[in-house]
């Protein structure tokens, strides 16, 4: 089986070890590499994006820069911390609006649907953001006491540029396929 980005070895010796093993470990561990790897993300969910760290005797320096490491210009930029216990946030999509969402301290639980997949993420890296693109409902759970979340967005705020009910989405995403 696959934990922490590797396979098990499994013992050659064993009775029950036949080529039909062999080839159901390596499906399962596509399978697992597919699930738990973030790359596999589809991309009308977005992408992770790896950010440079820099680390020297005087500490870490994660650089992100507009248009190198994000791919937008950041127009607006906000951190999401204290979550009460239980909490969560988002629940929204935006219509032009791309944003990164940056799990400085902590961890979350980012749930992403972009009306015909979902899948959810789980940030814990302060070197990787989320991009999540327009036209994609989002929502964080499972917040850490101590997450910082910073999230840089490629548009000022604009209301009317948010999708805050599911069903005023599904639709907003039927029509744009049309």
């Amino acid at each position: 089986y696959r934990q922490a980005g590797t396979l098990t070895a499994v013992r050659l010796n064993e009775p029950w070890f036949d080529a039909g093993t062999v080839e159901s470990l390596l499906e399962a561990s596509n399978f697992m590499q597919d699930w738990n790897d973030p790359r596999s993300l589809p991309e009308s969910l977005g992408k992770m994006l790896s950010l440079p760290l820099k680390h020297d005797d005087r500490g870490d320096l994660i650089v992100a820069e507009a248009d190198k490491h994000v791919p937008f210009p950041i127009r607006r930029v906000f951190m999401i911390m204290n979550v009460q216990e239980h909490g969560n946030r988002g629940h929204h999509a935006h219509k032009t609006t791309d944003v990164v969402l940056v799990a400085l301290r902590g961890s979350t639980l980012v749930k992403l649907d972009d009306g015909q997949t979902k899948r959810e993420v789980k940030l814990n890296q302060h070197n990787q953001g989320l991009l999540v693109p327009a036209k994609v409902w989002h929502s964080m759970e499972q917040f850490t006491d101590d997450l910082v979340l910073l999230v840089l967005a490629s548009e000022p705020f604009d209301e009317a540029d948010y999708l805050r009910e599911y069903e005023e989405f599904q639709k907003y995403i039927h029509a744009a396929r049309l």
